[in-house]
């Protein structure tokens, strides 16, 4: 695949697999702001090197969240500065990364990736590497990776932590198996990781069950700052750096607030502003049934599927990133035809 004048090479599962396989000190990196794909697919991918003799770190931009600790806890997680300087990796390979701007300049600056494994059907490819838009999570392809390597008898077993991480990582990218990517694979694959001994409820009830005071102020700032825009077919919310300092918000803070906005009746289009900078924004979208989220993050630099999609702006303040989103909201909905007097 070509990219940025640059041809990257798509590898078979199988072959990617016969890649590493081969053990070799190993960093595996993941994306800004991770989620539970996020750090389940790179927890899950580390422990089966691991388990086949390759020396293993994990690092990223932003450290793991409060909330999804409890699969890191006691594992190879490091600083990007510990990560790079004292580990020495031979290999990096990054997860659930769609773009470079996703891996944050901690991470871009100090590395050079050699392998991608990914699931967002838009991006800007960066490495060699297997991408599979079909998989409803990362999770779901080094599942597939550790069965391969199994059914090839290398390696003897599938070990209990990345069964946990695996099958969290499926669960938070369906929204608990209720989101439009899940499919019938998806099913399939978390009845095997149940059968290895993962506890579902247990995983499910921290994942979405258990929230912080901090996540609830900042869905409450969230609802309090949002907006119906086209016909109320849209719904749009900012949060500033001042709303962030005077609440005592982190950026690991906001990442539900998305789903307060989504999930209000007669909403086709979502999206949360989140000012990390003076002049920077991070954008989450989210779509129903027409609109491709993807296609407009896009246009930043950003990436995802068509249902959930991200991406970063640089502009001079909240006005401007406002406006920016609210004209690809009114065009996006008048090319679907779900626009405001339609």
């Amino acid at each position: 695949m070509e990219s940025g004048g640059k041809v990257y090479r798509d590898y078979s599962l199988e072959a990617l697999c016969s890649r590493l396989e081969v053990p070799s000190k190993t960093l595996v990196v993941y994306h800004r702001n991770p989620d539970a794909d996020c750090i389940g697919s790179a927890l899950g991918l580390a422990l089966l090197l691991w388990e086949m003799g390759s020396p293993v770190c994990i690092s990223g931009s932003d450290p793991v969240p409060d909330h999804l600790k409890f699969l890191a806890q006691g594992q190879p997680f490091r600083p990007m500065e510990e990560a790079f300087e004292a580990f020495v990796p031979d290999r990096v390979v990054s997860v659930d990364v769609a773009s470079p701007e996703q891996l944050g300049r901690e991470v871009s600056d100090r590395v050079e990736i050699q392998l991608m494994i990914d699931h967002h059907g838009r991006g800007t490819r960066f490495a060699d590497g297997y991408v599979d838009p079909h998989a409803a999570a990362v999770s779901e392809i080094v599942f597939d990776m550790g069965k391969i390597w199994m059914e090839h008898q290398k390696l003897a077993r599938f070990p209990r932590g990345a069964a946990d991480a695996l099958y969290a990582g499926i669960a938070g990218d369906t929204g608990g198996f209720r989101f439009s990517n899940t499919t019938a694979q998806t099913y399939i694959r978390a009845a095997e990781l149940v059968g290895m001994g993962v506890d579902s409820s247990e995983i499910c009830r921290r994942l979405f069950a258990s929230k912080s005071k901090a996540q609830l102020r900042a869905e409450h700032c969230g609802y309090a700052n949002m907006r119906y825009l086209c016909g109320e077919k849209a719904t749009l919310t900012l949060i500033s750096l001042q709303d962030r300092e005077r609440l005592g918000l982190r950026e690991e803070d906001l990442g539900t607030v998305i789903d307060v906005i989504r999930e209000i009746e007669g909403v086709e289009l979502a999206g949360v502003i989140r000012q990390v900078g003076k002049e920077t924004f991070r954008v989450s979208l989210r779509s129903a049934r027409c609109v491709d989220v993807a296609a407009i993050c896009s246009r930043f630099g950003g990436g995802g599927h068509a249902r959930a999609a991200g991406c970063t702006l640089t502009l001079p303040n909240c006005e401007e990133a406002w406006a920016a989103m609210e004209a690809c909201f009114t065009q996006a909905l008048e090319a679907c035809g779900e626009s405001s007097g339609q």
